[in-house]
């Protein structure tokens, strides 16, 4: 497996926030009904993102085969090399994990996103500090 250190946490939130906000009302389920894959096998047998995060990942460009079936986000970040970065509010990857929880528990992605952001201020000021400053 490669290790991802170039990737911050920072990065993955805000390619989390990309991808849930350009789709607030997608309800996630997992392609077994049961629990969130990170990955999944597409119909023409592709492995792609599944869950939000998953789907962040592959975007930042994680392989497919190097995201490892995590508990929590924590421990999957943890596994791939990413840390959160100097730069990055100290609270990035529980913001990152509540995205994760809310999806999972069969939240709309734009509910997720806001109830992070309400539980995470300073990430929220952040991810909106960089979409001004692009």
């Amino acid at each position: 497996m490669s290790t991802y250190s170039h990737i911050t946490a920072g990065q993955v939130a805000w390619k989390v926030n990309e991808i849930a906000t350009a789709s607030p009302d997608f309800i996630y389920e997992a392609p077994d009904g049961t629990q969130c894959v990170y990955v999944e096998t597409d119909t023409n047998g592709n492995r792609v993102g599944s869950c939000v995060v998953g789907r962040a990942l592959i975007a930042l460009g994680v392989a497919p085969g190097d995201i490892i079936e995590q508990a929590s986000s924590f421990l999957a970040l943890n596994k791939l090399g990413i840390l959160t970065a100097f730069e990055d509010s100290h609270e990035t990857r529980y913001w990152i994990n509540r995205v994760q929880a809310d999806q999972d528990e069969g939240k709309p992605w734009g509910v997720a996103i806001a109830s992070a952001n309400v539980e995470y201020p300073s990430v929220a000021a952040q991810l909106a500090s960089k979409a001004v400053s692009g």
